[in-house]
């Protein structure tokens, strides 16, 4: 244990003084799988009425992505559909 001495200046004897010592914490076992490998991975392409950009289009062949306000929100929007799904 470590300890400090104190020096009183009106005599000539010390003190110790013990000092806390550090807590310890237990160590935590991280031999979990990561996240990543537990999560499914991200869809490729925007289903209707769900966000879409030029590097998400949308799922549905006959959708297609509608934008507006300065093209900073788009969806999905189905159209008639002349394709067979």
């Amino acid at each position: 244990m470590a300890s400090v001495e104190v020096h009183d200046e009106d005599s000539t004897s010390s003190t110790t003084i013990p000092l806390p010592t550090p807590l310890v914490r237990p160590s935590i076992n991280r031999s979990h799988k990561h996240r990543s490998s537990l999560m499914t991975p991200a869809r490729r392409c925007g289903r209707l009425m769900e966000s879409c950009s030029s590097n998400i289009p949308c799922c549905d062949p006959c959708a297609s992505c509608r934008c507006r306000l300065f093209n900073t929100i788009c969806h999905c929007w189905r159209m008639l559909c002349l394709k067979k799904t």
